[in-house]
């Protein structure tokens, strides 16, 4: 392992998203619409000090830290809270205890081989993201599964799915949101659709009939925020 983080890494993995997401209590329609957004994570490491840009389609968000200096962060990006962060190393791990409403909060951050590996925890969950350099080689299978929030495997999720019933019932409709437009999750609802449409001429062996019921009821009923 290397403790040089620097580059531009886009998403392969995404286990458990949903999961980490329910425990943070955001909202399940937020949760459905950010399980299929990709990422690309920009790094600029000088030493300890980082400036971290994670994009995708809709939210960017930025974090800027240096290692052993507590910082207060609001992560916008996610479940909109302000919370204390501390990043330390831990060999050539970066660990950062997030401290705030949720217990037992942080996340750790690693490179290894040509991979980087984010994994990150809030009682009772976790989740874990493995981001790829462009142009290197990859498991185009994975990427798809990982893309359309299909796990991978328990490799880096260590916790299974908990359920709604442990996080007060966010399924009810209530829950913490990132902000979408209707008209940034009426795309991702058309993507989602289409794909999934693709899915079952694959499995019917290319035949053109598809069977689309509920899917744009579905997607209609996600969209109204």
């Amino acid at each position: 392992m290397t403790r040089d983080q620097n580059g531009t890494w886009e998403m392969e993995r995404n286990d458990n998203f949903e999961g980490y997401m329910k425990a943070l209590d955001i909202d399940i329609a937020t949760r459905k619409i950010a399980v299929h957004l990709s990422q690309t994570k920009i790094i600029e490491q000088d030493g300890d000090n980082f400036k971290t840009k994670t994009n995708s389609t809709f939210r960017n968000y930025e974090l800027n830290f240096t290692v052993g200096v507590e910082f207060e962060e609001h992560t916008k990006g996610l479940d909109n809270r302000k919370i204390q962060s501390l990043v330390t190393w831990e060999g050539d791990v970066l660990v950062c205890v997030q401290k705030g409403e949720k217990a037992n909060r942080g996340w750790k951050q690693w490179v290894e081989g040509d991979k980087l590996h984010l994994r990150r925890g809030v009682t009772p969950s976790r989740a874990a993201r493995v981001f790829f350099r462009p142009g290197q080689v990859v498991n185009t299978w994975e990427l798809h599964r990982s893309v359309m929030g299909v796990s991978v495997g328990p490799k880096d999720s260590d916790e299974p799915d908990q359920g709604d019933a442990q996080h007060g019932g966010q399924d009810g409709g209530g829950g913490r949101g990132t902000g979408l437009t209707c008209s940034e999750a009426a795309v991702i609802c058309s993507s989602e659709e289409k794909q999934g449409q693709q899915n079952k001429e694959w499995r019917q062996g290319g035949r053109k009939t598809v069977s689309r019921a509920g899917g744009d009821q579905g997607c209609r009923k996600r969209t109204r925020m």
